[in-house]
């Protein structure tokens, strides 16, 4: 067609098209969205259209960007690019549309995308529409009759109208085309803001030199920020003094000085709390007691002070009910060998109430059940070993098992049946004892049960068992027992305001036998940890303003102007508490504001009785934890958001647990939707962990292999929590470590495979556990934590690691925060508390590859919507299920919105909702709830699998989730095909408007090559090394049926990005496989043999008392490679630093053509290669591989190796040393398994290579 043509594809790229032009991206939107003006190209009408001039402006430039009109080629090209418009006259071209493959080839090798949607138009010019709509639609009016002046105007304008869209679709591919490049250019050095932080740990004496070093070296390795944590134990400087503020205000001007970010804890060690908390504003639990009283009579005297009584008490409710004699007396009686006042602390529910063994030599609890009884199950929350013993008499015991408690969890388990009247648990010498129950395994499961809704404890323990199944042990139905006599509510007398404050109570007693049930509030007495002060009321916004006052307000005040540009953080860390907090001064005042009904009549039930029948008892239960959970998350995390808001200060927090000793009734998503940045925490060591092939047991780990595929504890609720409430920055904890495992034994290698793991789980900002400042005057390696990896410049490798280290960090965490997460299902949690996120994992249902978040009721009823049968998040996230849990109940606002999004075009797999969980309105809930469950899943769902239209939608029962996918025909995210039968990947998957980004990380220790599948299509797959920041196409590929294969190959624990960016070209595109190699093979030149001269930091080798000549200096000649711990001499058996290998060899043959490449084999842990003087950088991980073409040389080449290993040789050697000759000073004992001596050195084979 005259006028208008596309050419062949001008060569160049972005940098080049924008220097001719002279003009930003953001330069050409604003000149593109002109209609006239200078710098306009002026044609002419053409083929007997409108008359006049048309303007289309561009920027002047040597070469315009006239091909928009034909007069150049290349600019915009595509296959007919323009179509006629007849109207039924002759001879005018109307551009119609837009070109049907705009792109700019050449572009960074050919980016180049169609652009079908107005969304990226609008979001790089703001302006603009994509669709293609009928005239009527565009707003057009009728065509005038051809020839007239109406005709030639409407004419001029339509057209102008079409190329004023195209060049703003120009713009947008523009703006595309510079995020890819500067995407690219960002991974090879990443942003201030993707640089990892740490835990800068605050503790012994600190001056202001100490602080200024540790920042400055913080900073010159590539850290973005450190978060302040005082351990509440600086002499002479406390937390809050004025002393400990100035060390602040200097921290602060010194980090804005060089470039940190900071943020500070909320109180001295963690979680919440301090010295300033008052009683009122401290921890509260509910406490109970009970006292029978006959009747009738006129009673004046004291009721039974309730277990637990602390430093502030206040009653909440008393209340009588009529009993019978048969419940006079409970069975067993339980009798202790000491402190017999205690007794009841063991049967009430209550984490914080124990009984204490005292000095005796042999404690014992024992049960009398009256008459012979079997006894097949055991709780006992009690540390260390214990004994089970029986008698027929009640004087001679013999013993019938012992069992173990493990450190902070609880004794939870089958034991072998034995009948008897009497048992004893014979406890150690001062052993604490929380909680006892010995009986059949359903009077154990039902009292252990019991005192979990209450929120008072829970059986499992945090460590020895997985969290998910101490969230699914609450809501387990609470089960009639032959012995259970529920109290009626007809029959209940309140007392409360008959009870004077010593507890005494005056009452006409009606006849018969009355049983008082006491309920007060009393605060914990729990502190902070490693702090000095109460922990604050979690459930109560006055505490946290009196909290933040006190507590946080200072710092913002000290630092002044810099709040919100260097102190950015107000931080919080995990509730690791000794205790349980379950109660707040106005907790029942929520209560009916939140649930909608007065649970006075039903507070009996936190005394541990029957209210009415155990239905009713479960729901208001229910009822009660779904209350505390919201206080916590909107009084304490909320409030504190909104006052660190109000101050210019973001709030970051580990709010989702993890929780230690027991889990707390919290709802974990909630929490962290709270927060700026939702923070989760992952270990180094096994605790923390779960592995789904096998339950946790954390303390002796004997399955091989367990902890390379197990998952965190709570990274996945984080990540889970980002996307559904849009908080783009998901942080974690890092590399927490403790005592099995050695100090000062991390090797940044050694952590990669703990950093993946969190980065497939959606996190995508580390804090590295920890940095403590350690003064040249702490010596080396000097001040630590006991639960961190020791980050700081004290360790051996931070000169040649740590750097290289932080940058692998920071690529993934840049690179993982672009566009969205891709997930194809959303689960919903249930509404009941606790409530949180299991570790991630493959769901038999879903199988691998579909990835997934869980969303709880709050993003459900406020944030989920339906588009395209879609369901969508307001901030760009969407899913293609929404699943809901196997247990059928859940609120009746949930199944309200289950139905609107149903209709709208949801799909929803999951049984049909049966119940409500609480009290709420019931029965009336119930019945509603019933006939919406009707109206979505019909009346008859015993006919599986159901697949049932509503409105736009559809719900599905009985049908796995891949078999929904499947029948969608929407393949696997990503998958691959190996022959190890042990091997394992994982992966996560990230999306922009035209890139698609895959994270893959191999989770086993040894190498793997396999093919892996992208659901992608059309795109040239690149791998892009976090290791190096090296980016290359991979040549070896297979796009069809919207799948891309891509042969990999993984080092042990090695993750590397693929990301699809570019369309293929089209000659690629008909191949679809190329003859080359994605990983070309290498083949041995020859190997760098010995002798190898080593010299050995002098500082650090000793002692040499046995040595002479030049190894008294610390030369030593090495004939071959070898372990450093193998070596005869002390010195270098027991040396910790740096050595440096010296090696002069001949290089014998070299193909000029072919790349060589250094390989060391094995270094333990990095090493620093020179070669004939050349600096060719730090190896650190899996390969020891560097290239060395251009460097090495025919003939003689000399090579240096600087190779660091780890601390603890060096503390070993000290350890067998009088202290006056001892080097090394930490308070850090050493521990770890064996206490051996880590592998050491350069351990080769150093050889040559070159591509086959």
């Amino acid at each position: 067609m005259s006028g208008f043509r596309s050419g062949p594809p001008k060569r160049g790229n972005l940098r080049a098209l924008r220097a001719a032009n002279q003009v930003s991206v953001g330069g050409a939107c604003r000149w593109l969205a002109a209609q006239s003006g200078p710098g306009c190209v002026r044609r002419k009408s053409r083929a007997g259209g409108p008359d006049g001039d048309l303007e289309f402006c561009v920027p002047r430039s040597r070469q315009p960007l006239s091909g928009l009109l034909g007069a150049e080629p290349g600019w915009i090209a595509g296959p007919e690019p323009w179509r006629h418009y007849d109207d039924g006259a002759a001879g005018y071209a109307h551009a119609s549309g837009w070109p049907k493959n705009l792109s700019i080839p050449g572009l960074a090798q050919g980016v180049g995308r169609e652009l079908q949607t107005a969304r990226a138009l609008q979001h790089h010019c703001g302006r603009g529409t994509a669709r293609r709509e009928s005239d009527v639609a565009e707003g057009h009016a009728p065509i005038p009759r051809r020839g007239s002046d109406q005709y030639a105007r409407e004419m001029k304008s339509r057209l102008k109208k079409r190329l004023l869209t195209t060049g703003m679709a120009f713009c947008a591919l523009l703006g595309m085309a510079q995020a890819a490049e500067d995407l690219a250019k960002d991974f090879v050095s990443p942003p201030e803001s993707a640089k990892p932080w740490v835990n800068m740990w605050w503790f012994d004496r600190i001056t202001p030199a100490n602080i200024t070093q540790h920042l400055e070296e913080l900073k010159a390795k590539g850290v973005g920020g450190a978060m302040v944590i005082d351990l509440g134990n600086m002499p002479g400087a406390p937390y809050m003094s004025d002393k400990w503020r100035e060390l602040f205000r200097h921290a602060v001007r010194e980090a804005n000085r060089i470039g940190l970010k900071l943020g500070v804890n909320t109180c001295p060690g963690w979680p919440s709390g301090g010295p300033w908390i008052t009683p009122e504003n401290s921890s509260w639990m509910w406490v109970s007691s009970e006292t029978v009283i006959q009747g009738p009579q006129k009673f004046s005297g004291k009721l039974r002070e309730p277990n637990g009584k602390g430093a502030l008490y206040a009653e909440v409710a008393v209340q009588a009910f009529p009993i019978g004699e048969e419940v006079l007396t409970k069975w067993p009686v339980i009798t202790v060998s000491t402190n017999w006042g205690d007794v009841p602390n063991l049967t009430d529910g209550n984490f914080n109430t124990v009984w204490k063994a005292g000095d005796a030599e042999v404690p014992w609890i024992q049960f009398d059940f009256g008459r012979p009884h079997t006894v097949d199950w055991a709780w006992i929350d009690s540390v260390g070993r214990v004994v089970i013993e029986t008698s027929d008499d009640g004087a001679v015991f013999k013993p019938a098992v012992t069992l173990n408690g493990p450190p902070h969890n609880t004794i939870y388990a089958a034991v072998p049946a034995t009948t008897a009247r009497w048992f004893r648990i014979v406890a150690p010498k001062n052993a604490t004892v929380r909680d006892v129950a010995l009986g059949s395994r359903s009077e154990v499961e039902r009292a252990a049960l019991f005192a979990a809704k209450r929120a008072g404890t829970h059986p499992l323990g945090v460590t020895a068992t997985r969290q998910s199944d101490q969230v699914r042990f609450v809501r387990q139905e609470l089960i009639a027992l032959p012995e259970d006599h529920p109290l009626r509510l007809r029959q209940q007398m309140d007392l409360t305001g008959k009870v004077s404050t010593d507890g005494t109570l005056d009452w006409d007693v009606p006849p018969g036998r009355w049983k008082v049930a006491r309920i007060g509030r009393t605060t914990t007495g729990i502190s902070v940890a490693f702090g000095k002060g109460p922990l604050v009321d979690y459930l109560s916004p006055t505490a946290m303003t009196q909290h933040y006052q006190r507590g946080i307000k200072p710092v913002v005040e000290d630092a002044g102007a810099l709040v919100g540009k260097t102190f950015e953080f107000s931080i919080e860390d995990n509730v690791e508490i000794d205790g349980i907090y379950s109660w707040t001064p106005r907790l029942l005042e929520k209560f009916r504001k939140q649930r909608g009904y007065d649970p006075s009549p039903y507070l009996a039930t936190l005394a541990g009785e029957i209210v009415e029948n155990v239905e009713i008892t479960d729901r208001f239960l229910a009822d009660v934890r779904r209350t505390i959970a919201d206080c916590v998350a909107q009084d304490h995390y909320g409030r504190w958001a909104e006052l660190a808001h109000a101050d210019g200060l973001k709030v970051r927090a580990e709010a989702g647990g993890q929780h230690h000793p027991r889990l707390l009734c919290n709802d974990g998503l909630m929490n962290q939707g709270r927060m700026d940045v939702p923070v989760a925490e992952f270990w180094e060591l096994e605790l923390w962990k779960e592995n789904q092939g096998s339950p946790a047991d954390h303390h002796a780990i004997t399955t091989p292999g367990w902890d390379e595929v197990a998952q965190n504890v709570n990274t996945k609720q984080a990540a889970s929590a980002g996307h559904l409430y849009g908080k783009p920055v998901i942080a974690s904890e890092a590399f927490t470590t403790g005592g099995r495992l050695q100090h000062w034994s991390q090797s940044p290698g050694g952590l990669l495979r703990h950093a993946n793991t969190a980065f497939c789980e959606g996190i995508n900002a580390l804090s590295i556990h920890g940095s403590a400042t350690s003064g040249p005057e702490s010596g080396f390696p000097g001040k630590s934590v006991f639960g961190g990896m020791h980050f700081n410049h004290n360790i051996t490798w931070w000169n040649q690691g740590a750097a290289e280290f932080l940058r692998y960090l920071a690529r993934c965490d840049h690179l993982l925060r672009q566009g969205h997460f891709v997930a194809d299902v959303l689960y919903y949690s249930g509404d009941e508390a606790p409530n949180f996120v299991p570790p991630k994992n493959i769901d038999p249902s879903r199988g691998f590859g579909y990835d997934y978040d869980v969303c709880n009721s709050e993003v459900l009823l406020t944030r989920l919507s339906v588009k395209d049968g879609r369901i969508i998040l307001p901030d760009g996230m969407s899913y293609r299920l929404l699943v809901l849990p196997d247990r059928p109940v859940m609120p009746l606002s949930v199944v309200r919105k289950l139905q609107e999004l149903v209709k709208a075009g949801a799909t929803v797999i999951g049984p049909k909702p049966q119940r409500t969980p609480g009290l709420t309105d019931f029965p009336r809930s119930e019945q509603q709830l019933t006939e919406i469950a009707d109206k979505v899943w019909g009346t008859s769902t015993n006919s599986l699998p159901l697949q049932r239209s509503y409105g736009k939608g559809r719900v599905v029962v009985g049908l796995s989730i891949r078999e929904v996918l499947e029948q969608a025909a929407v393949p696997a995210d990503f998958a691959f095909r190996s022959d190890v039968v042990t091997a394992s990947l994982d992966f996560i998957h990230r999306r922009t408007d035209d890139t698609e980004i895959y994270f893959v990380a191999n989770q086993r220790g040894a190498a793997l090559k396999t093919d892996c599948e992208f659901r992608v299509s059309g795109k040239q797959p690149e791998l892009w090394n976090p290791a190096t920041g090296e980016q290359r196409a991979l040549p070896q590929f297979r796009s069809q049926a919207g799948r891309t294969s891509v042969p990999l190959e993984f080092e042990p624990y090695g993750a590397t990005f693929i990301v699809f960016r570019k369309d293929i070209p089209k000659l690629t595109a008909s191949k679809q496989v190329s003859a080359s190699e994605n990983f070309p093979r290498l083949t041995q030149v020859q190997e760098v043999a010995g002798p190898w001269r080593v010299q050995f930091d002098p500082q650090w080798f000793y002692p040499t008392n046995e040595l002479s000549g030049d190894q008294v200096k610390g030369l030593v000649v090495f004939e071959k490679l070898s372990d450093w711990n193998q070596r005869p001499e002390p010195a270098v058996k027991y040396f910790s630093g740096v050595a440096v290998y010296n090696n002069v060899f001949h290089l014998e043959k070299a193909t000029p053509e072919r790349s060589l490449f250094l390989d060391l084999g094995t270094v333990k842990e990095t090493a620093r290669v020179r070669l004939n003087g050349k600096d060719l950088g730090v190896v650190w991980c899996a390969p020891w591989r560097l290239e060395i073409s251009g460097v090495a040389k025919i003939g003689e080449n000399t090579l240096e190796i600087e190779v660091a290993n780890l601390w603890p040789n060096r503390l070993m050697g000290d350890r067998k040393l009088p202290s006056v000759e001892r080097r090394t000073r930490t308070r850090m004992f050493m521990g770890g398994l064996n206490n051996d001596q880590l592998p050491s050195g350069l351990l080769g084979p150093v050889t040559i290579q070159t591509i086959k």
